[in-house]
């Protein structure tokens, strides 16, 4: 039987060594499975509606992602100016953002900023406690 150019891809061709994903899929794809779930979408056009306002969602969760990085670096003023330019930044993130764009950028984005927000408090946390390998005591927040 001859193979079509349109053949359906099995889920074993998922990546170019035949591995599987141990967790089943891209994590962007796995929040939109998940709100599809939680909303009931079953027909296209419904999923279509979920998968479009995931962006927005994660652009909307980004203002106070940003408000907290400010704050740990600087002051509460300084998170609240990131958090205002953060909401009202133009450019491509507010275009990777939009209604109706379904594109993993915008999850890049808030987890890379989530990644340095948790970095930039580890850093301020080993700061204020310094910590040393010969006393393991130190090496829980509350130790030492």
């Amino acid at each position: 039987m001859p193979t079509s150019p349109l053949r359906l891809v099995r889920r074993d061709d998922a990546l170019p060594d035949r591995r599987r994903h141990l967790l089943g899929g891209p994590l962007f794809i796995e929040i939109i499975s998940t709100l599809c779930l939680l909303t009931g979408a079953s027909t296209r056009p419904e999923l279509m509606v979920v998968a479009s306002w995931v962006p927005p969602l994660m652009a909307a969760a980004m203002v106070p992602v940003i408000y907290l990085l400010g704050k740990k670096i600087a002051d509460w003023k300084t998170g609240l100016i990131a958090a205002g330019l953060i909401a009202v930044i133009s450019g491509n993130y507010a275009y990777r953002s939009l209604f109706g764009f379904v594109d993993h950028h915008i999850a890049e984005t808030l987890f890379s900023t989530i990644f340095i927000l948790a970095y930039v408090a580890a850093l301020l946390v080993t700061r204020d406690h310094p910590f040393s390998l010969k006393d393991r005591g130190t090496l829980t927040v509350g130790g030492g």
